[in-house]
């Protein structure tokens, strides 16, 4: 993260939204010290693996949804959408959030934070989960486009990295890190170090479809192995993994019903001649 964040601050600043990025940075540095006091507490390997599997299988519906599905049927009714191809209609790096949109990333940077000192992400999903929201009830003109939000969750995750180095530099145990985490590190460091500033460079529209449905491959796979190694019969966790992706694929159709009467409504008013806040 680290390393795309510097070339996208090298090469693409204007998709950064500073505001989004300063209160999800700072509300996730308050998260991320709350989970370094917590994690201590209820963490061991089995649940950091099903949280983050969990999670990352959430976002990936999240995406597919907010990438296809809503993006389709907003373009199927002739509304502008968030999209790159409108990006210019949007919202600029400048536009500044109101008090409403503030207090959303805020909670979403809290709660990425706290993912981020428990499983070592989430911080980048949370703030993508708040662009959502925000392009949920926003006014065409203040939506982000894909790659604003992309670029401004990279950056925010990458803060949040480095705060929690220090953070846990401070508060690590005498011993200091264990030796398997370094040969984590040896084997890690070099592939992201490379394929993160490759991933900033070809962040295009041509190519954002390839790296989703790569995405999605990958997230389904990761799941999917997981339960057959480390869940297996636990019946428990199963129902847990099952309730989660439930509850988030019925708030999305919840969302989309709400989204298809605000366009019936919206449609109705402009055939009749009312006018538009």
């Amino acid at each position: 993260m680290s390393a795309a964040t510097y070339l996208i601050l090298l090469k693409k600043r204007d998709l950064c939204h500073w505001g989004f990025i300063r209160t999800s940075v700072l509300c996730g540095i308050l998260g991320f010290i709350t989970g370094a006091v917590v994690y201590p507490h209820w963490s061991n390997f089995k649940t950091v693996n099903i949280c983050f599997s969990i999670l990352v299988s959430c976002f990936a519906i999240l995406l597919f949804y907010r990438s296809n599905l809503l993006a389709a049927h907003i373009h199927n009714n002739q509304t502008v959408v968030d999209g790159d191809e409108h990006a210019s209609q949007g919202r600029h790096s400048d536009t500044p959030l109101d008090w409403h949109e503030t207090r959303v990333v805020a909670v979403c940077g809290l709660i990425g934070g706290f993912f981020a000192s428990y499983l070592g992400c989430g911080a980048d999903m949370m703030a993508y989960t708040a662009g959502f929201i925000l392009s949920s009830n926003s006014k065409p003109q203040n939506v982000m486009s894909e790659s604003m939000l992309t670029a401004s969750s990279v950056i925010i995750m990458a803060s949040i990295s480095v705060a929690g180095v220090i953070i846990n530099s401070l508060t690590m145990a005498p011993d200091g890190v264990g030796y398997d985490v370094r040969l984590c590190w040896a084997a890690t460091v070099p592939i992201v170090v490379i394929g993160a500033p490759i991933g900033s460079y070809v962040l295009s529209p041509r190519m954002v479809n390839i790296l989703k449905n790569t995405f999605y491959f990958l997230a389904a796979f990761q799941l999917a192995t997981f339960g057959i190694l480390k869940i297996q019969d636990d019946l428990s966790l199963w129902a847990l993994v099952i309730v989660s992706l439930f509850c988030t694929v019925g708030s999305l159709m919840v969302h989309h019903r709400y989204r298809n009467e605000t366009l019936e409504e919206t449609k109705e008013k402009v055939e009749a001649g009312e006018p538009q806040v």
